[in-house]
């Protein structure tokens, strides 16, 4: 339980400090109807329900956490695009396709990692 609060922190800590240089980098452009703000929100909150599922699926059924994992990713996905891009009527413009593709590739790259740490220590 320990490691699931520390991956948490880090989690929120990690989203905290790339919004901040995200948003002093991009500062104040135009884009358009979306918000940097949400999609870190979005893709936090998405990352700490990803990682404490597989990390419970991990303790219960510990054959089945990669699916966890897998099932965890899609929903993810499938959420950002009915919330997010819905609202899109025409193609995005590339600040946009960049302002989404940096908090997911960066909490992306997070959850692997911290997932990939922990069903590793269990193999040990």
């Amino acid at each position: 339980m320990k490691q699931l609060i520390i991956n948490l922190l880090v989690i929120v800590s990690v989203g905290a400090i790339s919004f901040l240089l995200h948003n002093a980098i991009i500062g104040t452009s135009n884009n358009g109807d979306y918000s940097i703000f949400g999609f870190y929100l979005f893709f936090a909150i998405a990352s700490i329900a990803i990682v404490t599922g597989v990390y419970f699926t991990n303790v219960y059924l510990p054959d089945k956490a990669a699916y966890a994992f897998l099932i965890g990713m899609f929903l993810k996905l499938g959420l950002f695009m009915m919330i997010f891009l819905s609202k899109a009527e025409q193609e995005l413009e590339t600040i946009v396709k960049i302002n989404i593709l940096t908090p997911l590739v960066i909490f992306l790259i997070l959850e692997v990692f911290l997932i990939f740490k922990k069903l590793n220590h269990q193999k040990l």
